[in-house]
């Protein structure tokens, strides 16, 4: 589950899911990436994503583009955990993109 200030729930999946080029990373091998964005709609935003038991999800945040500077990314649980990054300097009406994937090799 991805969520931003926890209001907003969107379920998804890495399922068949391929590598994009875009984006370093903070950990794992990002063979089975998807992309969400949202607007900034105030300076604070909290992004989270949920993973579940074969899933140990990574997250990274980026400013301007998908893959451009990376403002954030947070790879703290193990499967079933949730990785949680909050912001509080983002740029109202300015785009954000959410890379999610798996740490291991295998897509949830």
């Amino acid at each position: 589950t991805f969520r931003f200030n926890r209001l907003n729930a969107t379920g998804g999946t890495t399922l068949n899911a391929t590598p994009s080029p875009e984006g370093a990373v903070c950990a794992g091998n990002p063979n089975d990436d998807v992309w969400y964005k949202f607007v900034a709609t105030s300076t604070s935003h909290i992004v989270s994503v949920t993973g579940s038991s074969n899933f140990d999800a990574v997250v990274a945040v980026y400013a301007g583009s998908c893959g451009g500077a990376s403002i954030g990314c947070k790879d703290a649980s193990f499967g079933g955990g949730t990785e949680t990054l909050i912001f509080t300097t983002l740029t109202i009406g300015s785009t954000y993109f959410v890379k999610v994937f798996d740490y291991y090799n295998n897509a949830g």
